[in-house]
């Protein structure tokens, strides 16, 4: 993530990517998959924040109770 979040800071690497890569019907959809892995890398952090949360609103009912 990264080096994805440093690649994003360039607007000529981004473009000469999309173009050499996403335009081209035969090649791989590069810009695509750097979206997408970066959506999911996103999600899954935010996963992680929820449930680090719950689990802390667990801790509190319990101990809430336990005085």
């Amino acid at each position: 993530m990264r080096i994805l979040s440093g690649m994003s800071r360039d607007g000529q690497l981004l473009m000469g990517i999309f173009v050499d890569n996403d335009c081209d019907l035969e090649s791989s959809n590069l810009f695509e998959r750097m979206y997408l892995t970066s959506d999911a890398a996103t999600n899954h952090a935010q996963e992680l924040m929820l449930r680090q949360e719950a689990l802390l609103t667990l801790v509190n009912i319990s101990e809430s109770l336990l005085r």
